[in-house]
């Protein structure tokens, strides 16, 4: 079910967008998820960059958790257990991208597929059919990954056959 947390997400994602894409403390830190070599070698204070990184990273997720703990609209929510959102937080970050727009939208789909186990059950189908949607996704992604990296290989070795290294 949506909530009012609906609206802090929207206000976390123009956030997030703003601070990556438009100051130069996001461009270090992409900087330095990139090549932290090559990020130290220009300039930019590692160290420095992957603990704000951590910080920032930290604050999205306890607004989330609050969000989480303070329920929908009146009523809150009791907590009974894990609900996999370290996980789910993972596997959403890759299927978006790390981009501020792709990871709204890969949330909305896993959010999506989460709710309608409830929905799925009453229709007597297994509710592990949304697990296995979610990890397809995954896989699917990393395996573009995969092949990306795959064909830079292959590029990189017959340019090394033309040259004669």
């Amino acid at each position: 079910l949506l909530n009012n947390g609906i609206f802090m997400m929207v206000g976390a994602v123009l956030v997030y967008w703003f601070i990556m894409e438009k100051t130069s403390l996001g461009y270090g830190m992409r900087a330095t998820g990139f090549n932290k070599d090559a990020a130290r070698a220009s300039g930019i204070p590692v160290v420095k960059s992957i603990s704000i990184s951590m910080a920032i990273s930290g604050a999205f997720a306890g607004l989330a958790g609050g969000i989480v703990a303070l329920g929908s609209f009146k009523y809150g929510r009791v907590l009974s257990g894990m609900d996999n959102y370290g996980f789910d937080g993972i596997a959403v970050a890759l299927v978006g991208n790390c981009t501020a727009l792709g990871t709204s939208l890969a949330g909305l789909l896993f959010g999506l597929l989460k709710n309608a186990q409830a929905l799925m059950q009453g229709k007597q189908i297994p509710k592990e059919i949304t697990f296995i949607i979610q990890g397809l996704i995954v896989i699917f992604i990393a395996l573009r990954s995969a092949l990306k990296l795959y064909q830079e290989y292959l590029d990189k070795k017959q340019l090394q056959k033309e040259v004669g290294v």
